[in-house]
């Protein structure tokens, strides 16, 4: 009961002992219904109180109220309450009947409606997706670390041997009074091949002998005892080849067995020939000369808008500052537009290099700001024109300083770095290996910068559509992680 109706009862003499619970029938005012009324001293000795209470219901309202109570001390003295007072008091505890049946009956109401279900289903729906998606995300994202941390320590192995081969001690014979151009050419040669035997990235490499007059390498014969015990197949060769090269690198390491987990290595074509596979399950392919990888930062550092300087000998264009001298040496690469085949509905591919515009650079002018003027060898397939060209500058060959590479197509050389790639999430490479083929370097005259037979006109590692792969997306280069731009993958 509020407390200013306890205060108004007490001022009448009356005190209130107890509280009654909801009115839902009258009988139920007998049974919960309990009050004392007493003057301000309480009942002593042996007097015995008790209380009789009249209950009536509103013909318009259908409110029950108190009609009277009476209370009897020892069974003779009795006191009638004030009907106003108490029925005042019990009035918000009294309630309608129909509106108390109706509570009761949403209270008891147990389960839900066809529609409440359906809103829940579709909430839980909802948040399910999202959950999943989440973790659909995080799962990949994860996965592409985990591929980018696999290659960045292949990368590490390989770049530690192939530097190697800039002070390496070629095991070739060069006759007595020999031009310096000719035991260079003679160096550089013996030196490929020795890198091709050492760096494997086809089965031809291993298999075939040396070309230059020389012994095959110990390495080389360990490779090749495997290869004849295995006798694996062509699917994934570069990738086999990396594993040989790398367990071979770290056989003298009592640590390598830790270095890789054991979910980093499979057989993805059951040939009895292992590979590192990337978090996707897809074997890390492996080129060791790729020059025609156009989405290289360690190949290519420069692309620019350059013109013709109305001879086959010179290029001038903007932003060549930063070329300077360095470059002298290097090479200035075509490059062609987007390429799009109709045929197919195929998206348009990146733009691929030229081999038919490669000159090698033998001199640089600064000419005002950022403009400079390259001066090439004489190159025929630069035309005599004014025309604007879009190029790419590679710098030189470290291995060929003299600039004696053979005069086979492409004309030029220039610096060259391996390149280990996966296909990503969606397990399609786009980048021309040539080993379907079966091209042999041994047969080619050790040419890295083989030009491919056909249409295109490539160099091997060119990224571009493959229809014929496997797994073929268009643009599945798009995703590939590779060790050339590792950081930005």
């Amino acid at each position: 009961m509020r407390e200013a109706e306890a205060k108004r009862l007490e001022a009448g003499g009356w005190r209130l002992e107890d509280r009654a619970g909801a009115l839902r029938q009258p009988g139920d005012v007998a049974r919960r219904l309990r009050w004392a009324c007493s003057n301000r001293q309480p009942a002593t000795g042996n007097q015995r109180l008790s209380t009789a209470c009249k209950v009536v219901r509103g013909q318009a309202s259908g409110v029950w109220r108190v009609a009277s109570c009476r209370l009897l001390v020892a069974g003779d003295e009795q006191r009638t309450t004030n009907n106003d007072q108490l029925s005042s008091s019990l009035l918000p505890l009294a309630t309608s009947h129909r509106q108390l049946a109706t509570r009761r009956s949403l209270r008891d109401r147990r389960g839900f409606t066809l529609v409440e279900l359906l809103i829940t289903v579709a909430i839980i729906a909802i948040l399910a997706g999202m959950i999943l998606f989440a973790m659909f995300s995080a799962q990949e994202t994860a996965k592409a670390q985990k591929t980018r941390a696999l290659i960045a320590k292949l990368d590490t192995i390989i770049k530690a041997k192939w530097e190697t081969y800039k002070t390496r001690r070629v095991p070739v014979v060069i006759p007595p009074n020999t031009f310096p151009a000719n035991a260079a050419r003679m160096r550089l040669e013996a030196l490929r091949d020795l890198m091709r035997m050492e760096l494997p990235d086809r089965w031809s490499d291993v298999v075939d002998p040396p070309v230059a007059p020389m012994a095959r390498p110990a390495v080389s014969r360990g490779y090749l005892r495997r290869h004849d015990a295995a006798s694996p197949d062509d699917d994934y060769q570069g990738a086999e080849c990396l594993y040989l090269i790398v367990m071979a690198s770290l056989a003298g390491d009592e640590d390598s067995r830790d270095v890789f987990k054991a979910d980093n290595i499979g057989d993805v074509d059951n040939d009895g020939a292992s590979e590192f596979v990337d978090g996707w399950g897809s074997p890390i392919r492996f080129l060791r000369w790729a020059p025609g990888f156009q989405l290289s930062d360690l190949q290519i550092t420069l692309r620019i808008d350059a013109t013709e300087g109305g001879t086959s000998s010179s290029l001038s264009g903007s932003g060549l500052t930063s070329v300077d001298g360095s470059y002298v040496g290097g090479a200035v690469i075509g490059l062609t537009d987007a390429i799009t085949n109709p045929a197919s509905g195929d998206p348009p591919q990146p733009e691929m290099f030229d081999t038919t515009k490669v000159g090698r650079i033998v001199g640089y002018e600064s000419v005002s700001g950022d403009m400079g003027t390259l001066t090439l060898a004489s190159v025929p397939a630069f035309p005599n024109s004014t025309s604007t060209i879009a190029v790419a500058i590679a710098p030189p060959d470290p291995f060929d300083p003299m600039g004696v590479h053979a005069s086979t197509p492409p004309t030029a050389s220039f610096a060259l770095y391996p390149l280990i790639y996966s296909p990503g999430a969606n397990r399609c490479y786009g980048i021309v290996s040539d080993a379907a083929t079966a091209h042999s370097y041994a047969a080619d005259g050790l040419n890295p910068f083989f030009v491919t037979a056909g249409a295109n006109q490539e160099m091997i590692g060119n990224a571009r559509n493959i229809v014929a792969e496997p797994n073929y997306v268009p643009s599945g280069w798009l995703d590939n992680i590779h060790n050339h731009r590792l950081e930005l993958r």
